[in-house]
């Protein structure tokens, strides 16, 4: 339907604008909305109700678009796909790599997090998950230093 293809478009252009934000240095958050629908869904999969995040990264693998929060609290931990030690990280290759080799190779400083948190309340998520679990994105752009 011309709805859902909007939609589809919109979604589109929020990757790209948040991919261009990190790019250029932005400080990136998102937040959940504990009454929103599917925040009960966010919650059981270990999404920290009415609460800020950090935004880290954003990383497309082939097909697969993930995002890297932290939650600054720690725990609750994320379980959803792409979470820490979840069965995408070694179920999908792209191009006959691993993505967790696919991170290190970007030199994420996050690729860590797809192996074990620890506590650190980083962890990765699938775009669709981020997309229903968070209402809310904040940016925050740097004065150039010059």
């Amino acid at each position: 339907s011309a709805s859902a293809e909007t939609r589809a478009q919109q979604l589109e252009l929020l990757w790209h604008e948040l991919a261009e934000l990190q790019s250029s240095g932005a400080l990136l958050g998102c937040g959940q909305d504990a009454e929103k629908e599917g925040g009960g869904r966010a919650q059981r999969l270990g999404v920290r109700p009415r609460s800020t995040y950090a935004l880290l990264q954003l990383v497309q693998m082939g097909a697969h678009r993930l995002v890297c929060v932290r939650n600054p609290w720690g725990a609750p931990a994320f379980s959803g796909r792409w979470s820490a030690g979840a069965a995408e990280w070694i179920a999908l290759q792209h191009e006959g790599r691993w993505p967790i080799e696919m991170l290190q190779a970007e030199r994420s400083p996050y690729a860590f997090a797809a192996v074990a948190s620890a506590g650190t309340g980083v962890t990765w998520m699938d775009w669709a998950d981020f997309l229903e679990s968070f209402d809310r994105i904040y940016a925050c752009r740097l004065p150039s230093p010059e």
